[in-house]
């Protein structure tokens, strides 16, 4: 909030108006925004098992944002991309790099890592009102996965399904089990 807060008064420009020209537009998120969608668009978000009415965030940068789970991925790839040195990546290599090398433990910049080479994996939850989602990606080579689930409760859904991931194609960048509480 901090950082979006200072880009804002940087620039003068609106927030979401700065991350759809420098990262949803050159990675090709086509569904992502910073604006709230309208209601008949959302999922409805479930707490405990009930339907609840889904959150407005102004914090935007910490929990505004709304895409699917294939822009997502699109944003994985697009920092894969800059990992290998593709041209016209959306982030310098060094950057791209920094993001995926331990910080702290267990952390890059702005990303959770796990895994050792040459199975590293970097991964981003996210969890509002009434949903949990997560993005996993191998840091090399071009795997990616984006689960999203409209309930309270979904880490354990989510667990499941990258076990199963697991087991089916051997992604070896992927949690081999749900003994963890949030593999990723």
């Amino acid at each position: 909030m901090v950082l979006q807060q200072l880009l804002e008064d940087v620039t003068g420009r609106a927030f979401a108006e700065m991350v759809r020209e420098l990262v949803f537009s050159p990675a090709q998120m086509t569904t992502a925004t910073y604006g709230q969608p309208a209601p008949e668009s959302v999922a409805p978000a479930f707490v405990n098992s009930n339907q609840v009415s889904w959150c407005v965030y102004p914090e935007l940068a910490a929990a505004g944002l709304w895409c699917s789970a294939t822009d997502l991925v699109r944003f994985a790839r697009a920092i894969q991309s800059a990992i290998a040195g593709e041209p016209r990546a959306l982030l310098p290599q060094d950057l791209a790099r920094a993001m995926v090398t331990p910080q702290v433990p267990g952390w890059g910049l702005g990303l959770t890592l796990a895994g050792s080479p040459p199975h590293r994996r970097f991964s981003h939850g996210g969890t509002n009102y009434g949903y949990t989602c997560a993005l996993i990606a191998a840091v090399s080579g071009s795997q990616a996965v984006a689960v999203m689930t409209n309930s309270d409760a979904g880490v354990p859904l989510i667990a499941s399904l990258l076990a199963a991931m697991h087991d089916a194609i051997g992604w070896p960048d992927l949690p081999e089990s749900q003994g963890e509480s949030r593999p990723w």
